[in-house]
């Protein structure tokens, strides 16, 4: 039983890495569209996220399953949970990402030139965080997790000098264009700094999984 359960297991990580990793091929998309200003692929790929949400649900029937099935002892039913606990981070990171592009697909007034400026950048560091994150649940490794920690940070500090400069800007702006491309890009950084908190509790729980408890990331 225990052999089977470990095989249930490795499926079960698999299909969570998979889907972190599909999320990670529609950021570097999305990246692309913004600099190559393609609207229509920004929308398709919105239509794209809805879909690969899916696969939360597909996830959770399999660990439900697997539970049903197998009754796992404490330490495997915890396991089981954590990768519930990441699916379900993961759905939220997607459901944030798409709402942003749609808000940004519906900004009638957009300066391109000052969006770009200021959401290139942090976009990247989200991505590379992200990248790392896979790379963590696929095979713990300290020194991964230091790097996690390092984009984490350096998103949170972009956010905050970058939302200070924005408020500037704000005040001296009179082009009705520009003010619109500030808000949104407001909300941008918002998000992009929620996605990096929830980014995180991918990580608590890969430790968990691997320490068999949870610590601060800090």
């Amino acid at each position: 039983m225990k052999k089977i359960i470990d095989q249930e297991l490795g499926l079960i990580k698999k299909s969570v890495i998979n889907f972190l990793n599909d999320l990670i091929e529609d950021l570097e998309k999305y990246a692309v569209s913004i600099e190559n200003n393609e609207t229509e692929r920004i929308a398709l790929l919105i239509e794209q996220e809805k879909k690969i949400n899916q696969t939360h649900d597909e996830i959770f029937e399999e660990i439900v399953w697997v539970i049903s099935k197998e009754s796992p002892v404490a330490k495997d039913l915890r396991k089981l949970m954590a990768y519930s606990n990441m699916a379900r981070e993961i759905e939220k990171l997607s459901n944030l990402i798409r709402l942003s592009f749609e808000k940004y697909l519906n900004t009638k007034n957009l300066n391109l030139k000052i969006f770009k400026k200021y959401f290139i950048l942090v976009f990247n560091f989200l991505i590379s965080e992200l990248i790392a994150i896979s790379y963590l649940i696929s095979s713990y490794k300290d020194e991964l997790i230091n790097n996690i920690i390092t984009y984490e940070n350096k998103i949170n500090n972009y956010v905050q000098k970058a939302s200070i400069s924005i408020s500037n800007k704000i005040y001296a702006e009179s082009e009705k264009k520009n003010l619109e491309t500030y808000f949104l890009l407001f909300y941008f950084l918002q998000n992009i700094e929620r996605c990096g908190n929830l980014a995180i509790q991918l990580v608590r729980e890969k430790i968990f999984i691997f320490k068999n408890r949870y610590i601060e990331i800090n």
